[in-house]
């Protein structure tokens, strides 16, 4: 599956614990979709970079259909975060961060409070961050959602996209592994991600 995934996006470079329960969380919500899944593009005009891996990566068509402003993406079969924060560094560093960055990272390892922290430091100058939360059958799903749950809460500019509440009771949205999407979940997923982008 990995050579399919690497032929959907290539390395694009165009590359639980939640805290929903009170109405004040900075947590996303999935929105009513149409009968295919699909709630239609954001109409956020800025521009937008994303990060992510494989998860993300099959996704990357329909992200482009829902988020017209999205320019950047680094989206690798495999990437760990500490790789990932190289990359966002190279990002700043040749000024290719949008305004708003979406964050996909920890379904392939341990995803450390230090590293969010370095994550929001990196991104201290963009208007929003968007994390998405972790469905993946592996012992470091509910540690890992923890620390984006509990880390979006101590930072202004960043909110929660919880994908693992939208899917965790949809096994058909996976393949046999768990946490890889099938053709529907992948736009299904962008319009989670490309609703909140609005708000």
């Amino acid at each position: 599956q990995d050579a399919a995934e690497r032929g959907t996006g290539a390395k694009q470079t165009a590359e639980q614990k939640t805290r929903d329960k009170n109405s004040g969380s900075k947590v996303a919500k999935a929105s009513n979709s149409s009968k295919d899944g699909r709630a239609g593009a954001s109409s956020y005009t800025g521009s937008v970079s994303a990060i992510g891996d494989s998860v993300m990566l099959g996704a990357v068509p329909s992200l482009q259909k829902d988020v017209k402003g999205l320019s950047v993406v680094d989206a690798e079969v495999g990437l760990q975060v500490y790789d990932a924060v190289g990359i966002l560094k190279s990002r700043r560093a040749s000024g290719q961060l949008g305004s708003l960055v979406v964050v996909h990272l920890g379904n392939n390892g341990t995803f450390t409070k230090q590293e969010f922290n370095q994550i929001m430091r990196i991104l201290s100058g963009v208007d929003k961050v968007v994390f998405v939360n972790l469905r993946v059958p592996r012992s470091w799903e509910e540690p890992n959602n923890e620390v984006i749950s509990e880390g979006v809460e101590r930072y202004p500019n960043a909110v929660m996209v919880d994908w693992h509440s939208a899917s965790v009771n949809h096994p058909e949205y996976f393949y046999r592994d768990g946490y890889h999407l099938k053709p529907r979940a992948q736009k299904i997923y962008a319009d989670l991600i490309s609703s909140h982008l609005d708000d």
